[in-house]
């Protein structure tokens, strides 16, 4: 599923990177291929994606974590991310699944400024 849903990312825009290919006369089952250059492009994705570290979060996750909105974590992430020199990055969950997480920094930052609106 999750090399499925990112082709079909991947790929929008370019139909010519799927076909459907007929596997077995007998039977006329049909799979789904894809073109070198979306495999490339696939290729390349994934080799950017970071295991699991633990210190880095998601929006809700972090705003779980603080128990605010996640839209008011996501204004946060909006306002000091170009105060970090990598505020975000692809990263599998503690599951397994592709979410972009925000560094420790701006997690640093995003809590600084809570505790300075609570104060």
């Amino acid at each position: 599923v999750t090399i499925t849903r990112w082709a079909k990312r991947l790929g929008e825009g370019h139909p010519e990177w799927f076909g459907i290919r007929k596997i077995s006369k007998k039977y006329a089952r049909e799979v789904l291929h894809y073109a070198p250059e979306l495999c490339k492009k696939l290729e390349d994705f994934f080799s950017t994606v970071h295991a699991f570290v633990p210190e880095w979060e998601t929006v809700n996750g972090l705003a779980t974590h603080l128990g605010v909105d996640p839209k008011t974590v996501q204004r946060k992430v909006v306002r000091f991310k170009d105060r970090v020199e990598n505020p975000m990055r692809l990263q599998k969950d503690a599951s397994g699944r592709i979410r972009t997480h925000l560094s420790p920094e701006l997690i640093s930052f995003i809590k600084a400024d809570l505790r300075k609106d609570e104060g």
